[in-house]
């Protein structure tokens, strides 16, 4: 039993299952955040695994993509939020999960701008205000973080005073 316990708690075991898990647990936020706005509304509301319908719908389609510059954007915005969450999960410098987190965001951006859709570039310019809105909160985790003299997640998180 305890050693079921310490291959538990191996950092690499607790990696693996935070990749495999965000996805699921985001999937359930946002089905708890569209049933609670609907509420909120006065209406019912979608199912609350509707993202996961969603999911499994998008996955029926057709796949179409325009042009290779798109994939690569949309593979590199993927690895990016994969990378954030490993190195969240490692207890990484914070801000260089940030700065890895500014990186998906730029892919995400950059693949919505090649291409000719002016639907897509009205998304990347709302996604651009996004980034403008959340860079001040940015600087002030910065100087957070040298108040408590470290960037370490871990240091930070779990640090008492």
């Amino acid at each position: 039993m305890e050693n079921l316990i310490e291959i538990l708690r191996h950092p690499y075991v607790v990696t693996i299952a935070a990749v495999l898990f965000a996805p699921v647990l985001g999937a359930f936020i946002m089905g708890i955040d569209r049933k609670l706005t609907a509420r909120m509304q006065g209406r019912i509301g979608p199912p609350l695994l509707q993202p996961f319908y969603d999911l499994f719908k998008l996955f029926g389609k057709d796949p179409i993509a325009l042009h290779r510059p798109q994939i690569m954007y949309a593979i590199l915005h993927l690895v990016f939020m994969i990378l954030v969450v490993v190195m969240l999960t490692q207890g990484e410098d914070l801000l260089m999960i940030l700065l890895v987190h500014a990186f998906s965001s730029i892919c995400l951006i950059l693949g919505a701008m090649s291409v000719r859709s002016p639907y897509s570039w009205i998304g990347s310019q709302r996604k651009i205000l996004q980034i403008l809105a959340y860079e001040p909160v940015w600087a002030s985790r910065c100087c957070w973080c040298c108040c408590w003299r470290s960037t370490c997640a871990t240091t930070v998180f779990w640090r008492r005073r």
